[in-house]
């Protein structure tokens, strides 16, 4: 009955209802930083939306030193630049990936984890250290 009382009140009260107003608001706000902070992860490997997990500008060279052309061959690379935020919230990097039979794509990778990525991007194999 009290809880019932304070409630009504609170609903007549101009400052209580813009009080309960501004809790709602905040409980919304923490609901979208939670669901902000979801990675939002889709496309293929090494895509903008997808891109390769990697520890450091040295796991962006040993990922891309790891790749393979259809020949067998090493590609050749080169880092283009900085690409703004990605999924995981990171800055992602872009690098032009180039084998001697083929136009050269464009690799997106985040350098902000602590994981070595198995899987080769679309177009390429991988050669993987079992360690």
């Amino acid at each position: 009955m009290i809880a019932t009382s304070i409630a009504l009140f609170l609903s007549f009260n101009p400052i209580g209802s813009r009080a309960v107003r501004l809790g709602a608001t905040a409980q919304q706000e923490q609901q979208k930083e939670k669901d902000d902070s979801k990675p939002q992860v889709s496309g293929e490997l090494g895509s903008k939306t997808n891109p390769v997990r990697c520890s450091g500008p040295p796991g962006e060279r040993a990922y891309l030193n790891r790749l393979r052309c259809s020949d067998g061959k090493p590609p050749t690379y080169y880092r283009l630049g900085s690409y703004g935020k990605g999924p995981y919230g990171h800055i992602l990097d872009g690098y032009s990936v180039k084998c001697e039979e083929k136009e050269a794509p464009t690799v997106f990778m985040d350098m902000y984890h602590d994981h070595v990525e198995k899987e080769p991007v679309p177009g390429f194999t991988i050669v993987n250290d079992e360690r």
